[in-house]
């Protein structure tokens, strides 16, 4: 053994070090987390509905598209996350899975029911309930206000 050239491997590196491979421009003092203020610059700032928005306005537009559909990725990527849970509980628990897993069980059939992927379409064309339509009118961005914008010789705008 005394021709072994044998090294030791040398220690992981600290939270500075690896923050300092990043760049100059990385700190653990500037790396976003959470709830720093670039991580809520990057979320949406308009609900997930089309209520009150005006289809013309194609920002406004797909700023609620977008929002939908991120809320609908969320409840899917939720879904996934319980039914394996739900899964790990059940190799865990064995025979006593019905028990120990109850929970989750209930918690992934309620989830089940609401996080299909539905997209935008049908909730674009059709109102789901009387309070959506009632928005969209007191926003005057109903269909009939452009159907009346159109009769009078006014184009959309």
């Amino acid at each position: 053994m005394s021709g072994c050239k044998c090294t030791t491997r040398p220690a992981p590196p600290g939270p500075a070090e690896s923050a300092s491979r990043l760049g100059p421009a990385y700190t653990l003092a500037t790396m976003p987390t959470p709830e720093s203020e670039l991580f809520k610059s990057q979320k949406p700032k308009v609900p997930p509905t089309f209520d009150g928005v005006d289809y013309y306005d194609t920002k406004a537009f797909k700023a609620a598209e977008d929002a939908i559909i991120r809320e609908q990725w969320v409840r899917s990527m939720m879904t996934r996350l319980v039914g394996e849970e739900l899964g790990r509980c059940y190799r865990e628990n064995g025979v006593n899975h019905l028990e120990m897993c109850g929970h989750l069980r209930e918690r992934y059939l309620q989830l089940l029911a609401t996080s299909k992927l539905s997209g935008t379409k049908f909730l674009q064309q059709n109102y789901l309930d009387k309070k959506s339509e009632e928005i969209d009118l007191e926003a005057k961005v109903h269909p009939i206000n452009k159907i009346a914008m159109i009769n009078s010789g006014k184009p959309p705008p």
